[in-house]
């Protein structure tokens, strides 16, 4: 399958009569796959018929009809290496997109050659008594070559028309002429009719797997949109029941607050264009800093590090994403010269993380430390991140820490929590948000 390519329709239709696809990306693509799919078989098919002739020579010794020693002169210095040669081309790495050329050149010079041995070459009686050539030749052609309907075509009439050049040349009789002839068009015609229905029927098939392929991909896509690219993996991988018990994650709970008021001004597409371009942003912020996006609730937003991967910094790499979202936030609230602002708690422990759902998958977090982390941003500061005495006691000094005291959080008691003021300079050359934010 190519990217990029859209589904094929349905098999029935789809095809013209001239064996081509209405899609012309999935036409070229198919020609790159019939090139593929030749190679091995035009290797074979050249290099087993070159050692065919090559061994022909013992018939002519057997024989020794009229004219045999220049058909083995050109059994060794012309059909063989014509052969062999078309056999070893096509198996080279930079004749890739020309195997299916290859194979119709080095037909068309061998039918040329045999009309020069013919008509140059050989006595009267050979010429004429010996048509079996030109059959075994255009059986060849359709057989062990495989050039799809109109090289195949193209180049079986080149052979009908050297055998046809050959016999008047000799002036053949009209009725071994008319009987010869008529021989080579119906087996010409039965090979034209065969090559039609196989490459149709490949044809079908490819269009099948294209269209199959691609919508594993869309099914991959939307898997991967919805879950943690190693939780998809899981998944793919057969394993339907996800539960984990994490020993140590980091969890992010955002809120932005002042957009419900904003919002009553704002028609419905604005909401939604608003808040999809905050959260774009905070993906891309979430997925280059190796932190997994859990959900967004409203204008609210969950991310973790630590359940998908054992990295030793996931708090480290969540309190740089919070500091960032904060950022981009700043940034965006000065361009639409609103008021909003993002407030951000972390907290860090154990939870259980798992898929639950089957018709719509969800993968989500539970336990205390979940909880905590809610609190932390429920009861912060807007414009302020809050994180717990867990975050704060492993971050590294370059991060910039400010103890707020002990807070009275509901369900737990009183909490001791800090202020999460900054943290090491982003470097210059990596890149932000491809929408905000950008120094």
């Amino acid at each position: 399958m190519v990217q990029g390519l859209t589904p094929a329709p349905p098999a029935g239709g789809m095809l013209s009569r001239r064996l081509a696809f209405p899609d012309p990306a999935l036409e070229a693509a198919w020609l790159v796959h019939a090139d593929d799919v030749a190679r091995d078989r035009s290797r074979k098919g050249m290099l087993a018929f070159g050692t065919l002739l090559a061994f022909g020579i013992f018939a002519d010794l057997w024989e020794q009809y009229e004219g045999w020693q220049v058909v083995a002169v050109m059994r060794f210095l012309v059909w063989a290496p014509l052969m062999l040669g078309g056999g070893w081309l096509v198996s080279q790495p930079w004749v890739k997109g020309r195997v299916l050329d290859v194979t119709f050149a080095v037909t068309v010079l061998t039918t040329i050659s045999l009309l020069c041995l013919m008509v140059f070459a050989m006595p009267r009686s050979g010429a004429v008594d010996y048509p079996m050539y030109w059959l075994v030749l255009l059986v060849t052609v359709h057989v062990l070559a495989p050039l799809g309907l109109r090289r195949a075509t193209a180049a079986g009439s080149v052979v009908v028309l050297s055998f046809l050049t050959t016999m008047l040349h000799f002036n053949v009789d009209r009725l071994p002429l008319a009987a010869n002839t008529g021989v080579l068009l119906f087996v010409w015609g039965q090979l034209v009719a065969a090559s039609w229905l196989l490459e149709s029927q490949s044809r079908q098939t490819f269009a099948a797997q294209t269209q199959l392929a691609a919508a594993r991909q869309d099914s991959e896509r939307l898997l991967r949109a919805i879950l943690p690219d190693a939780i998809a993996n899981r998944m793919k991988s057969g394993e339907m029941v996800i539960a984990d018990e994490v020993v140590d994650a980091t969890v992010l709970f955002s809120d932005l607050v002042g957009f419900t008021t904003m919002s009553r001004a704002m028609s419905a597409k604005q909401v939604v264009s608003f808040l999809d371009t905050l959260f774009a942003a905070f993906d891309e912020l979430s997925a280059r800093h190796g932190v997994d996006k859990i959900k967004t609730i409203g204008d609210s937003y969950m991310a973790v590090a630590g359940t998908t991967s054992t990295v030793k910094d996931g708090t480290e790499r969540v309190a740089r994403l919070a500091l960032d979202m904060a950022r981009v936030t700043e940034e965006i609230a000065k361009s639409t010269g609103s008021n909003i602002k993002m407030r951000i708690g972390v907290h860090r422990g154990p939870v259980v993380a798992g898929i639950i759902g089957r018709s719509r998958f969800s993968y989500d977090l539970w336990g205390d430390t979940v909880n905590l982390a809610s609190r932390m941003e429920s009861h912060g500061e807007p414009g302020a991140i809050q994180v717990s005495s867990a975050v704060a006691e492993v971050l590294p000094e370059t991060f910039n820490t400010r103890l707020r005291g002990m807070i009275q959080v509901k369900g737990v008691g009183p909490v001791e929590t800090w202020w999460l003021d900054g943290g090491p300079e982003q470097p210059p050359d990596e890149p932000t948000t491809s929408g905000w934010g950008k120094k």
